[in-house]
């Protein structure tokens, strides 16, 4: 692969059997690097300071002459997975090298902290396991990240412990999460040695191809090598190189320890290289992978140029913020009760007309509006208004608008003077019932909101639900507000 020392190693790779309800995301990286033409774009945020915040967006021209692309072509390589929402990331390398491993790969966690960016790619920490997403590990064979005086590069291995009585040829360790052209020579490198003396061990490197389903197609052996052995020995280099399947959409590099002694011992293991190239260079520590883009592709689009025989598929990729645009958020304070899982919750903001409420947890039956022998009524979504929307300086103070809920409310027009909310909400002529409900009969205590809608502080630790009513009573002009707080560990109301 020629490097151009001026501009960065740029991979675009399709996980294809990666969905969005995925999780943890396939491994398998598929570059479509190959196809890119024309020109591409990524934004996301805000263009200005007053902008709305918009969600990563990728635009991307690939080249589509065989086909593979078009989702109807049962024959693609990519087939069954060429549909909407397929896992794509755009990343780049600076400064560029021929390692296209990340950093902690080849150099046993030893990453270049970014103090701006610590999560671009975080080092490893000695005496702990590696990253699950970069390297695979045999459970029985456990991989552990330490520090080394004669390690191959920097101050840190892999060291892998095998117990004694270890049956042969036996997996170590696979290095994944990199992206695969189909077609194109691949080599990897890596140095391992036996950390245990006077012992007989022969290990080797294997690339697994997998389609795009994750299945492997085939496999290419590295040469078996015999391991020095002892506490500071000289490091052996291991070495595969093969072609990319035309169907290849993703690989593993295995270190196999072909055969080994009956009793336990330590193989360590550093300075992974990777290259597209059919034979390995000296090994060089890579330089920074930096995530520039990962979403979804929402479609496949096709078009054709040169008299319709040149295919290409224009396709938009969003990232996840994409998902959250769709989704409508609970008001901070519905928010807070949701999340301390009460028994039932009914907010009472239906729109108007509505005469059975929901239970915004989905554990219970809805509540319906029933006639009893008073005549007052019960009108969902309606507004109320506040003269004061100032927060209060003080949590405790009757001053400040309620302001965590904003939305309509269950308004009941009293049929007498001085009803009582218990009345209207529970013994009045029209009434919320919620028999869906198990216990005693409900009982309620609220606290009623002054003409300007206004209260005091009454929420504590026992407040896990809230249903919020206006009332209206027979003198002009004079409406009240309601917030009625449900207990969920209790079948009745515990309002104050």
């Amino acid at each position: 692969m020629a490097l151009n020392p001026n501009y960065p190693v740029v991979d675009y790779g399709v996980s294809w059997a990666a969905g969005r309800s995925q999780s943890p995301v396939q491994p398998y990286w598929c570059s479509v690097l190959e196809r890119t033409q024309e020109q591409m774009s990524a934004r996301r945020g805000k263009q200005y300071e007053l902008d709305q915040v918009q969600p990563g967006e990728l635009n991307l021209s690939l080249a589509n002459k065989d086909g593979a692309l078009d989702p109807l072509n049962s024959a693609s390589p990519y087939a069954p997975y060429v549909i909407p929402y397929r896992l794509i990331r755009e990343r780049q390398q600076w400064p560029p090298t021929q390692n296209l491993f990340t950093q902690n790969q080849a150099t046993s966690g030893e990453a270049t902290a970014l103090p701006n960016s610590p999560q671009v790619e975080p080092p490893w920490a000695v005496g702990a396991a590696p990253d699950a997403n970069s390297v695979w590990q045999n459970p029985f064979t456990p991989v552990t990240v330490i520090a080394e005086g004669s390690a191959f590069q920097g101050s840190n291995v892999l060291q892998v412990a095998f117990p004694a009585g270890g049956a042969y040829p036996s997996f170590v360790l696979a290095m994944r999460d990199f992206s695969v052209a189909a077609g194109l020579p691949h080599t990897f490198t890596a140095r391992a040695r036996s950390k245990t003396a006077s012992i007989a061990t022969r290990v080797q490197l294997q690339i697994a191809w997998v389609d795009a389903s994750g299945n492997v197609l085939s496999s290419a052996n590295g040469t078996a090598v015999s391991l020095a052995a002892g506490a500071s020995v000289a490091w052996s280099t291991l070495t595969v190189s093969a072609t990319a399947p035309s169907n290849a959409c993703g690989a593993v590099v295995n270190l196999t320890a072909v055969s080994g002694p009956a009793a336990a011992w330590l193989l360590q293991c550093d300075g992974w290289q990777y290259e597209r190239a059919s034979t390995p260079t000296l090994f060089t520590v890579p330089g920074v992978w930096y995530p520039t883009f990962t979403g979804y592709v929402e479609r496949w689009p096709q078009r054709w140029t040169s008299s319709g025989n040149y295919g290409v598929s224009d396709i938009v990729a969003a990232d996840l913020f994409a998902y959250l645009s769709q989704q409508a958020l609970a008001a901070p304070f519905i928010a807070d009760l949701m999340a301390l899982n009460p028994n039932f919750l009914y907010p009472l903001d239906e729109t108007n007309g509505t005469t059975a409420f929901a239970d915004a947890t989905g554990k219970r039956g809805p509540a319906l509006v029933v006639q009893n022998r008073l005549a007052n009524t019960l009108t969902a979504g309606q507004s109320v208004g506040s003269a004061d929307n100032a927060p209060p300086a003080d949590p405790n103070a009757i001053t400040g608008a309620f302001l965590g809920s904003a939305g309509p409310v269950l308004q009941s027009a009293a049929p007498l003077p001085g009803s009582t909310i218990g009345s209207l909400f529970s013994g009045g002529g029209a009434r919320c019932s919620t028999e869906s409900l198990d216990g005693p009969v409900w009982s309620a205590r609220v606290r009623r909101l002054d003409s300007n809608n206004r209260c005091p502080s009454y929420l504590h630790a026992q407040c896990v639900c809230c249903l919020r009513m206006a009332t209206r009573d027979a003198r002009p002009n004079l409406r009240r507000q309601y917030v009625l707080l449900l207990n969920g560990q209790q079948s009745g109301f515990a309002v104050g």
